[in-house]
């Protein structure tokens, strides 16, 4: 018995033997087998078929060199980048090079830095044997999978500060100007925008003519600062002129200093709040989150406690945490949410100090002012808000918090201040709370809002308007609405259905009253919308009580009908609107749409008619045409008794290391983009924009601190100009000028059509070599080359089609100056005879 046991242990053990050889062996030819090729030469076109194909005889064959690619690590999107692939290894195709700037990129771990091999150039498995990459050449993309145990863990978002780029030294003047006619009356107004970027130093310039007569006016200067990235606190230093940047206090122009933190410096994920998740994985599991029915996160985590800081919400909805175990076991929790625009994330700090002079346009009053503001991250669902307010004669204090719960959010502040003002002390009080819920199940918003101010609270704009009123203020609309206030309170709810044929609706309402006055100043505000197929129309009712004892009632309803012509969208909008306070009615029907093959013009034609005690109609236009340098508006409004028309201008001229330019917006984080021979190239997502003539463009819509795609359309290109790559990326600074460089390469535009009496139709895949036996062009199937480099036609040119002697023919010089196209957009087409 006991042999038998032996024997049949004996005889699985060499069936197990001869099975795992055997499954070797078909892995192995299975390997080789996807990654092995064979072409038969005998299926090709020619009489003499045998033909050397052996370049195309192995998967995915990578030529050595340099490829700029998208770099996607571990399902991450980190960016592009310049990857060298050589023969590092037995493989007959290049690999990928690991230098040091592309494990940089890749966030490999300080421990696992120092155990990888000391060369230029590592393999992918140098860091893990699990580790692999692939390459798509066509799309020019590159993923790499790293077991994350050799990743720096980085929230969703992060860019490495030292890649922030303070751009190239650079300047620009941008403008707006709009003239207005009427029978009666006639307006201009000029603003102009200014810039110079030098060394990571940005200085900014705004201001503005404005007349009601002949000229322009006196000019009026609202900005002069100097800006100062001070990256290690994420914040920016501004020196000079400009409107102080305060998160819970007033904003005041002054002549000063402030250090202000920036949070676009941050991830993404860690610019606005969410909570902290906390739990515990009983094995190494899936982490999945939703919201509202969407899955907005999902991570790997070990065994053991574990924190989801990088989470990022921009909506409300109880957040759903799905925890999937390695063993099959899911585990459910659910975490009420309701957003707060005041919320920090824990441990996060906002701030803002500033001190100056106070001043109001061009002039500097006596007044010195002190702000200083921060807002704290406490806990997971609460904010701390701290503010001071100081100046001649005043002194303000102002404490709060944010509140997230299940029942919704609420800010509460309360602001203590002192004054003096005609030599009178004034001992103020403000109390304000702020409630928002969001009722995700009923579509439902609510927001409401009551601030308390006592006889003698006094905010720091009022009691600066009120020093220096004799001397330089004639009026201030924010004075007159906010001096005296007793009580403010509001409240605002949208409705939507979830049967989306009964729309939506929307009702708001405010009460105002003050210490000086009895009567309540209210607005009262009620709109529906909805659709039809493809109309949509809106019902919006408006009663107000002025405080100039003017109350008015007004009504609206609007009709919109989308309409088709020629592959064109355009609408038909209609409305008609009732003022109850001067008994006046009007009746508006305009077309609305886009014309050019990048919609570069928008217009509006139509007709009015008023209804009232002289009945008037009127004829009315609007057009804006947007060139690629500058933008062009202009607006008509002719009837019986008066006629209006309007012409405006936006746009800016940027000098920069390339020559200048001129662009049809004015920048701020501006890129400019240099493709020399690339004219006519669209700039993709800026409206408008192409290369000019120079090589040159400007995309004016950079995003800070981020990852910005620029990209050109080479549609528009000669045939004879190719881009070496049509995309690349930036990532600015704020107020930086970034410098987007495109190789373009400049071709001859020739296609050769070779005949020969050697063979009656030559194989296609035939190589044609010039007189350094270098390749220059394959054959194709209808017996043509198309040929790059004029040059290699004043030489001598031989074809072939295998590595035997009589396996190829050769090709006489050509005439350069024949070879010359009269038209770029088309080939020039040259018949040869190969002998």
């Amino acid at each position: 018995m006991l042999k038998k046991k032996y024997l049949t242990l004996t005889i699985m053990t060499i069936l197990l033997i001869e099975q795992t050889y055997a499954l070797e062996n078909i892995e192995q030819n299975i390997i080789a087998y996807n990654n092995l090729a064979t072409f038969d030469s005998s299926n090709l076109f020619g009489n003499d078929r045998n033909i050397d194909l052996s370049r195309f005889q192995i998967q995915n064959y990578v030529n050595p060199g340099k490829y700029p690619v998208n770099i996607m690590l571990n399902e991450q999107d980190i960016g592009q980048a310049d990857v060298l692939f050589d023969h590092l290894d037995s493989n007959q195709s290049a690999v990928l090079c690991l230098d040091q700037v592309l494990i940089k990129k890749l966030n490999v771990t300080e421990e696992k830095l120092k155990k990888l091999p000391n060369k230029d150039c590592l393999l992918i498995k140098d860091i893990d044997s699990e580790a692999y990459y692939i390459f798509d050449k066509a799309n020019l993309s590159l993923k790499l999978s790293i077991p994350q145990i050799y990743i720096i863990e980085r929230p969703l978002g992060y860019v490495d500060p030292s890649l922030f780029n303070m751009g190239v030294t650079s300047g620009f003047l941008g403008y707006s100007f709009n003239y207005n006619k009427s029978n009666n009356t006639e307006n201009k107004y000029l603003a102009l925008f200014g810039g110079i970027n030098l060394q990571g130093w940005y200085f900014r310039h705004s201001g503005s003519f404005t007349s009601n007569n002949s000229g322009l006016g006196n000019y009026i200067s609202s900005q002069n600062v100097l800006y100062k990235d001070i990256t290690k606190i994420n914040s920016r230093l501004n020196l000079g002129q400009f409107n102080t940047n305060n998160y819970n206090l007033d904003s005041l122009p002054i002549l000063g200093v402030q250090l202000a933190s920036d949070i676009d410096m941050l991830p993404w994920s860690q610019r606005y709040y969410a909570p902290e998740i906390e739990n515990v994985a009983q094995t190494n599991a899936l982490i999945k989150i939703y919201q509202n029915g969407q899955k907005i996160y999902e991570k790997t985590v070990p065994a053991g406690p574990f924190k989801i800081r990088d989470l990022t919400s921009y909506t409300d909805g109880d957040l759903i945490l799905e925890i999937n175990e390695t063993g099959g076991e899911k585990r459910i929790f659910t975490l009420p949410f309701q957003n707060n625009m005041n919320l920090l994330k824990k441990g996060r700090i906002n701030y803002s100090i500033a001190a100056g002079q106070y001043l109001y346009q061009q002039r500097t009053s006596h007044d010195y002012v002190f702000q200083s503001n921060f807002n704290y991250g406490l806990t997971n669902h609460m904010t701390g808000i701290f503010g001071i307010n100081s100046s001649r004669d005043f002194y303000s204090i102002l404490l709060g918090s944010a509140i997230s719960s299940a029942v919704g959010s609420v800010n509460f502040q309360v602001e203590a201040q002192k004054s003096t003002i005609f030599n009178e002390d004034h001992n103020g009080k403000k109390y304000s709370i702020n409630y928002r819920y969001n009722w995700k199940k009923q579509n439902l918003t609510f927001n409401s809002d009551y601030t308390y101010y006592n006889h003698d609270y006094n905010s720091l704009s009022n009691h600066l308007y009120l020093r220096n009123n004799k001397d330089y203020f004639s009026s201030n609309l924010n004075f007159i609405y906010s001096y005296n206030l007793k009580n403010t309170y509001g409240f605002y709810l949208s409705k939507s259905f979830k049967n989306s044929n009964y729309g939506y609706i929307n009702f708001g309402y405010r009460d105002n009253t003050y210490w000086d006055d009895n009567k309540n100043y209210q607005q009262y505000i009620a709109s529906y919308n909805n659709y039809y197929k493809k109309i949509s129309y809106n019902l919006n009712i408006t009663k107000t009580a002025y405080s100039n004892n003017n109350d008015d009632l007004s009504l609206y309803l609007s009709l919109s009908i989308p309409l088709q012509w020629k592959n064109k969208n355009f609408y038909l909008n209609n409305y008609i609107q009732h003022d109850h306070k001067n008994d006046q009615t009007s009746l508006n029907s305009q077309l609305f749409g886009y014309l050019g093959s990048n919609n570069e013009l928008n217009y509006s034609l139509g007709v009015q008619q008023n209804f009232n005690n002289s009945d008037n109609s009127s004829f009315v236009g609007f057009a804006n045409y947007r060139l690629p340098e500058t933008s062009l508006s202009s607006t008509i409004n002719h009837s019986n008794q008066d006629t209006q028309y309007s012409i405006s201008a936006n746009g800016a001229i940027v000098a920069h290391p390339y020559g200048i330019s001129l662009t049809n917006a004015s920048p701020e984080t501006y890129t400019i983009i240099h493709a020399k021979d690339a004219k006519g190239a669209n700039v993709e997502n800026a409206w408008g924009v192409k290369v000019d003539r120079f090589g040159n463009a400007i995309y004016p819509h950079n995003t800070p601190y981020t990852i910005n795609t620029i990209t050109l359309n080479p549609a528009n290109l000669p045939l004879n100009i190719s881009l070496a790559s049509n995309q690349t990326q930036v990532i600015p600074r704020k107020y930086s000028a970034q410098l987007a460089l495109f190789d373009s390469v400049k071709t001859s535009n020739i296609l050769l059509t070779i005949t020969s009496k050697i063979l009656h139709k030559l194989p296609i895949g035939s190589q044609l070599f010039n007189d350094q036996h270098q390749v220059i062009g394959v054959l194709g199937p209808t017996q043509q080359v198309i040929i790059d480099d004029e040059s290699a036609l004043a030489h001598p040119m031989h074809l072939a089609w295998g590595d035997q002697e009589n396996e190829f023919c050769s090709i006489p010089p050509l005439k350069v100056e024949d070879a010359k196209p009269n038209n770029m957009n088309e080939f020039k087409i040259i018949n040869v005879e190969c002998k």
